[in-house]
């Protein structure tokens, strides 16, 4: 079962959302993640050029 953003769950797997903003910057996606914001970055540029 895949964690929904923002949802509460019961399941300990899945982490509680409901308090981050629906933004965030590069820096705080970073700290949240617990990667670098070099990492953010690169996972950004994926996503860009992933087709849709």
């Amino acid at each position: 079962m895949r964690c929904r953003a923002g949802a509460r769950s019961p399941d300990p797997g899945c982490p509680d959302f409901s308090d981050l903003p629906e933004l965030l910057t590069k820096d705080e996606a970073a700290g949240f993640l617990r990667v670098s914001v070099s990492s953010v970055n690169r996972l950004i540029a994926s996503r860009q050029e992933a087709p849709s």
